[in-house]
């Protein structure tokens, strides 16, 4: 069985890209050989070509940290499933899957917005509100905006 993972580099030691269309490389690992083919990420879309030839390669996970909502229904059109792994490298990515530790996102429920670090965890994908204000369910630190907003003026009176 093959599997998809967004790296930040080449190598096994390599960091899991915290999102997909981000990665500097993708690699597709042989779970059974432990062999590997790396693919460079050449944007502006080479993240979907690089899902599509994964799907005819026979992959069925893609591992990453977050996806966009366009790669999500990509992803659910191919069948592929989505593993999150956060703030570990490659091989202890692998590891965890080959484990059962990592949590599968169901692609049938996602809406709009990203799969956040830990929001699997809490059994939640997070989905924008059509009419909400900051755009998520979710707390304003939990998002990317919300956290740099909680950065940007933490402790100036604001």
């Amino acid at each position: 069985m093959k599997v998809l993972v967004a790296a930040e580099g080449t190598s096994w030691e390599s960091p899991v890209a915290r999102k997909f269309e981000n990665a500097v490389w993708y690699l597709i690992v042989d779970r059974e050989t432990n062999e590997k083919e790396l693919y460079q990420n050449l944007p502006p879309h080479d993240h979907n070509n690089i899902l599509v030839m994964a799907s005819r390669l026979h992959a069925s996970t893609v591992i990453t940290g977050w996806v966009n909502t366009g790669t999500a229904k990509l992803m659910q059109s191919l069948g592929l499933r989505l593993a999150a792994a956060h703030q570990v490298n490659v091989r202890e990515a692998l590891g965890k899957l080959n484990a059962g530790e990592l949590e599968f996102a169901d692609l049938t429920k996602f809406r709009q917005g990203l799969i956040l670090p830990g929001a699997l965890r809490r059994g939640k994908l997070v989905e924008v509100k059509k009419g909400s204000r900051s755009g998520s369910t979710a707390t304003s630190g939990s998002t990317p905006r919300g956290h740099h907003h909680l950065q940007q003026y933490g402790g100036r009176g604001h």
